[in-house]
């Protein structure tokens, strides 16, 4: 509800003003008041220093929260970083031109030329207007399409939910319903069975030839108190996770889909409220959900897949109905990472990439040849025979009648019905019971993620390009003024050319595609910087052209020359004939030499920051190719045991030649990126590798270096000047992935901060790790919380004592905050404490002699 007064009855208009609509999707009343729902997402949010009865600008404080870049129009990221940073563009207009032409964006003058590299294209104007884009296009005409009104519309135009900041999307025929960065759940469609999730006296709902319809998007009042983190959509009900671990599920209930116990004599099984699903173990937690059009998939957070609802779609062997969760037996001991549906299927992806699937099979869905019941039915989960050479697969999609998936290698596969073209593989083709591998995606091309509506498909690739094919009766692909109605092969969806598309969905016949402008990305050719090591200033594309660095697709074509690693045992079997899987012994002698030779050349580039700054980029330009690197790297270091160490001593030689800069050095783009690239080693979490390079490789300045070299990354980092963060925080929310982001930069920080609190360790190093993560987080919350909140929890606060903390907040309290300055108080990352540690503190009692400066400090105490 608004502050001071309750909540304003929403307008029944049938027809609403998409500008008007926008405006209430801005978190505020008529008159401008922030919802508190926002404050309470956000704890750090300063409402009451915003005053909105004045109108004037230069009155309004600056608040550390959602709500107020929100109401900024056409704001981008460089804006939002800068917020988070506290960096004020208008007087500092000349340091902000001089950033805006190193990054390669904004109005410049004229075409600028590197010193060394052919000239820089000329930036083109962004043709959107927010910095996370939300698409949506096909079939509108009952609500579904998360636009406010029920029209058709085609991918070249964002969505004004765009505004809203929606980080993952669910829908089917009648309804569809997104989440956002801030945990919100908006819904709308056909709301006939309750699915959407508003009540019939809330005014909203509007009829449409019988049907009962919500068409402009609604936040759902019912998970008010709770966080969403994701969102599932059958054909008449819904499923929302929450951060608690919790699924809420509404709508229709005829079969048991919601999941609400056995039915009781009398219940309703239309319309029905939100509850919270029955079945799981009280101790488990959910981590993902899927829908199909009447049964519901949960995934637990031990790998275990929950299902209820339909019989012959839940897995369990027969036909009933299942009116609460149940695990799945056949799937027991297999650690489940994903899950999908499709209207009368579902499959389940393992942690090793085995691809599990059941329900209808008709058309060959299921990808089993042989469906072993009738009417075509696969009653428990089997296994898909990739074939042979398949590495396992990542990710999957699943339409009415055929499935698409997405293995490791980037590769596509496609089994069941093809006769619109769904399987890529042309049109009017017969049904696939067993996987075909949809042309065009691989090493060259690697697809990332892949959706599925009801005979259409979406693929997309690592480049931020979006595929389609199949059908498109309802302009879910292109346009519908298209000549050719369905689409046989891939084809690039040519009017999403301005966006770098990052998450992709289907419905039945709607896209819907989430991500940034490329206008925004940092793609452009930039300078690294004058002083050793660098030599000289350089244009990235030049290095590129000459092969200085090494490329993601270069390590996979060295793996692949590699012998398979023998198998579990092998040694112990014997020490005489060498095994099949290793090979001749020339054999494997060339390809321990491929390997070695792989080891030096990763090593090489990352011990020089010349050949690191040209190396894990994307064709042709300068963006970093982050999910290549993690790819290449992971692969090598399971298929090359001395790696790890060459890396940590690569890494070593790397922070020296950092560190021995100039201190005014020129921290644009490409030294950036270096300081990404080593930020990203997977080696970081690694305490006693990255120990063993610590002072040893420090250049001799006099002043003591922290013992861990990734420590000594982090300081300088923490070190950089405000506007050299501005251009880290652009790096790491644009081309880092949102896992990469939570398993790479945040979680070795916390795993290294871990065990300095575990240790009680003096010096510098607490300080900076968590000046690190208070940055991180920063950029994160001010594009809508890209990282979870919860992600910054720091473990290592449950091995202190409450009143250890408590001591520290009196200390903290106890001196003005303008000599606060210089000091290290861990009451002042709040975002890195728990929030049962933070319980725990409010009701300790405090020390009867409480040590007034906790933290690194010379007096003997508990406090680290």
């Amino acid at each position: 509800q608004p502050r001071g007064g309750p909540a304003p009855k929403p307008s029944p208009n049938p027809n609403p003003d998409p500008s008007a609509w926008d405006e209430t999707m801005d978190g505020a009343d008529a008159h401008g008041a922030p919802l508190t729902r926002l404050n309470a997402v956000d704890p750090t949010a300063g409402l009451d220093e915003m005053s909105v009865a004045d109108d004037d600008a230069q009155s309004v404080a600056r608040m550390d929260s959602v709500v107020q870049i929100e109401r900024r129009p056409s704001i981008g990221v460089q804006d939002l970083v800068e917020d988070a940073m506290d960096v004020d563009s208008a007087s500092d207009a000349a340091v902000a031109a001089a950033i805006n032409l190193n990054l390669g964006f904004g109005p410049t003058p004229e075409t600028p030329r590197l010193p060394d590299g052919p000239p820089a294209l000329a930036p083109n104007p962004n043709p959107f207007h927010h910095t996370r884009l939300v698409f949506s296009w096909g079939r509108g005409d009952l609500g579904a399409l998360l636009w406010p009104d029920e029209e058709y519309h085609g991918a070249d135009v964002e969505s004004p939910l765009s505004r809203k900041r929606i980080m993952t999307a669910g829908g089917s025929m009648y309804h569809a319903a997104g989440v956002t960065a801030t945990g919100e759940v908006y819904a709308c469609g056909s709301n006939d069975e309750g699915q959407v999730g508003v009540d019939d006296v809330s005014g909203v709902e509007v009829d449409r030839d019988g049907f009962r319809i919500v068409p402009a998007p609604v936040m759902i009042e019912a998970l008010y108190t709770q966080r969403a983190v994701a969102v599932a959509c059958g054909l008449y009900h819904t499923l929302v996770l929450c951060s608690s671990g919790k699924v809420v599920s509404w709508g229709g209930n005829e079969v048991g889909q919601l999941g609400h116990g056995p039915p009781q004599a009398g219940a309703a099984r239309r319309r029905v409220r939100p509850r919270a699903m029955e079945g799981m173990p009280p101790s488990a937690a959910a981590v993902a959900v899927a829908a199909g059009d009447e049964f519901s998939v949960v995934l637990g957070a031990d790998g275990a897949v929950y299902t209820c609802g339909s019989g012959p779609s839940c897995g369990y062997g027969s036909t009933e109905e299942r009116y609460a969760l149940g695990q799945v037996s056949n799937l027991t001991g297999e650690a489940v990472a994903s899950v999908c549906a499709g209207p009368k299927h579902a499959g389940a992806i393992s942690a090793t990439g085995r691809f599990y699937t059941w329900g209808a099979n008709r058309h060959g869905q299921c990808g089993v040849p042989d469906a072993g019941a009738e009417e075509g039915t696969v009653l428990a989960p089997t296994k898909v025979d990739l074939g042979g050479g398949a590495d396992g697969v990542a990710s999957a999609a699943m339409g009415m009648d055929h499935t698409i998936c997405v293995l490791r290698s980037g590769a596509v596969l496609g089994f069941g019905r093809g006769d619109r073209g769904q399987l890529g593989l042309g049109l009017g083709i017969q049904d696939s019971h067993q996987p075909r591998q949809v042309p065009g995606f691989g090493l060259s091309e690697p697809a990332t993620a892949v959706a599925c509506g009801w005979a259409h498909s979406l693929v997309l690739t690592a480049r931020g390009v979006l595929f389609g094919f199949g059908s498109n009766g309802n302009g879910q692909l292109r346009p519908k003024e298209a000549d050719e109605e369905d689409v046989g092969s891939p084809t690039v969806l040519a009017s999403l050319d301005a966006a770098f598309v990052q998450k992709v969905f289907a419905f039945a016949e709607q896209s819907v595609a989430l991500g940034v402008a490329r206008h925004d990305l940092l793609t452009r050719t930039s300078s690294a910087g004058d002083g050793e090591p660098l030599g000289r200033r350089f244009s990235v594309v030049a290095a590129m052209r000459e092969g200085v660095g090494i490329q993601a697709a270069e390590v996979f074509a060295a793996l692949s020359t590699l012998p398979a690693p023998a198998p579990p045992g092998a040694a112990e079997r014997g020490s005489g004939a060498s095994s099949p899987a290793s090979g001749s012994g020339s054999n494997a002698a060339l390809g321990f030499r491929a390997g070695e030779e792989l080891a030096r050349r990763l090593a090489d580039a990352y011990a020089s920051v010349t050949r690191l700054g040209a190396s894990f980029l994307q064709d042709n330009i300068a963006q970093l190719d982050v999910r290549g690197a993690e790819a290449a790297l992971s692969q090598a270091l399971s298929r090359l045991p001395e790696l790890r160490r060459k890396l940590a001593a690569a890494l070593g030689v790397a922070v020296a030649d950092l560190e021995a800069l100039p201190a005014q050095r020129d921290y644009g783009p490409a030294l950036v990126r270096i300081f990404v690239l080593l930020w990203l080693l997977p080696i970081n979490d690694d305490l006693s590798l990255v120990a063993e390079q610590g002072a040893a490789s420090s250049p001799t300045t006099g002043a003591a270096k922290p013992p861990c070299v990734f420590v000594r990354l982090i300081m300088m980092v923490v070190e950089m000047p405000k506007r050299a963060k501005v251009v880290l925080g652009r790096f790491l929310m644009e081309c880092v992935p949102e896992d990469i982001l939570s398993l790479r930069i945040v979680g070795p920080v916390l795993r290294h901060m871990e065990a300095a609190l575990r240790s009680n360790t003096r010096g510098v190093t607490l300080p900076v790790l968590a000046m690190a993560l208070h940055d991180v987080h920063s950029f994160s919350a001010a594009l809508g919380h890209v990282i979870p909140p919860e992600r910054f929890y720091c473990a290592g606060f449950r091995a202190l004592d409450a009143r250890v903390l408590l001591e520290d907040l009196y200390g903290m309290t106890s001196i003005p905050e303008s000599q606060r300055r210089g000091r290290f108080f861990l009451n002042m990352f709040p975002e890195l404490v728990p929030a049962d540690v933070k319980l725990a503190v409010m009701q300790a009692s405090p020390d009867p002699n409480p040590n007034p400066c906790p933290g690194p400090n010379p007096n003997p105490s508990p406090t680290p």
